[in-house]
């Protein structure tokens, strides 16, 4: 399901998903049904809601419900999923329509969750849904206003900075606790950065100041 940004031709390809796929198929254009109607929500509301068998379909043609919510650029939130009755999903879209972020089981268990930073004033939609389709059951989505990310600490070169992950610090866009630093570098410049913990897997990223876009990462 597409929706058009503005009016004129558009085209559509046919493909294989692999380079070496064919044969025959068959395509079928046609008006689409109307988006799902979207329950307005504030930041800081907690809402108890449920899956049944007549509730409307996503554009992926899976069960869902939608929710909609007012936010201003840079603005961060951070959303949670649970259910006790299936394996959730969260999908957020932008004030255009289109998919920003999703998640499966960034919570505990089977739950979802998001932490993102928004990139434009506007109203956002969430989707719930399961990762079955067809899933049905009641669940509690809560939509909150995250931390703004903190001011990056100095790592000095060649010195060994003791830290500590902590469940209250900050958290990415992945719903990951993280403590950061920064460091000034010249093009070209070569450094090495060296993270080792007995407590979890540690992984490193690292970007340009400013908002956060990984350059580089490192997991093992």
């Amino acid at each position: 399901i597409f929706t058009a940004p503005t009016a004129g031709e558009y085209v559509i390809r046919a493909t294989p998903l692999g380079e070496d796929g064919e044969g025959s198929y068959k395509l079928k254009l046609d008006n689409a049904p109307p988006p799902l109607a979207a329950t307005p929500v504030r930041l800081g509301e907690t809402v108890e809601g449920e899956l049944t068998a007549s509730d409307g379909v996503s554009d992926g043609g899976a069960r869902a419900d939608a929710y909609s919510f007012t936010a201003t650029a840079g603005q961060r939130i951070d959303v949670t999923l649970k259910s006790e009755a299936f394996d959730t999903y969260l999908e957020l879209y932008d004030p255009s329509g289109e998919s920003i972020d999703q998640d499966d089981d960034g919570a505990d268990g089977t739950n979802s969750r998001m932490v993102a930073t928004l990139a434009e004033a506007g109203t956002y939609r969430i989707e719930v849904r399961a990762v079955s389709g067809d899933a049905t059951g009641a669940y509690t989505l809560a939509v909150a206003e995250a931390e703004p990310e903190p001011e990056p600490v100095a790592l000095p070169f060649a010195t060994l900075t003791q830290g500590e992950i902590k469940a209250d610090g900050p958290r990415d866009d992945e719903g990951r606790v993280y403590d950061a630093y920064s460091f000034s570098g010249q093009a070209g410049a070569r450094v090495q950065v060296v993270l080792r913990s007995g407590d979890f897997d540690a992984y490193l990223q690292i970007s340009k100041a400013g908002e956060f876009e990984a350059l580089g990462t490192d997991d093992d």
